[in-house]
């Protein structure tokens, strides 16, 4: 399995100090369904060494009292070296 992107730890979180200059979250999709709502959106980093990342958030939202929250966060290898770009594919 190709390793997540390098500004983002196994748990989605940024990595400190030596992340990226800047983050993008954009493209998103929101939909309802039978097991709540769910969220797709497309993100880009911009490191520190000039390079740039691409990855995809499949998220799981939960409504608060605080407002939308994500429950559960995955962010998918979308690209191996040498073997072109997987499509995203929504559900249903």
């Amino acid at each position: 399995m190709p390793a997540a992107p390098r500004h983002v730890h196994r748990d989605g979180a940024p990595s400190g100090p030596d992340g990226p200059i800047a983050h993008h979250a954009t493209n998103f999709i929101i939909r309802e369904d039978r097991d709540g709502t769910r969220a797709w959106s497309k993100g880009f980093a911009l490191n520190q060494d000039g390079s740039v990342d691409g990855f995809t958030y499949e998220d799981q939202l939960v409504r608060t009292g605080q407002g939308w929250r994500i429950r559960h966060r995955k962010v998918p290898a979308r690209r191996e070296a040498g073997r072109g770009v997987e499509p995203l594919v929504l559900p249903g």
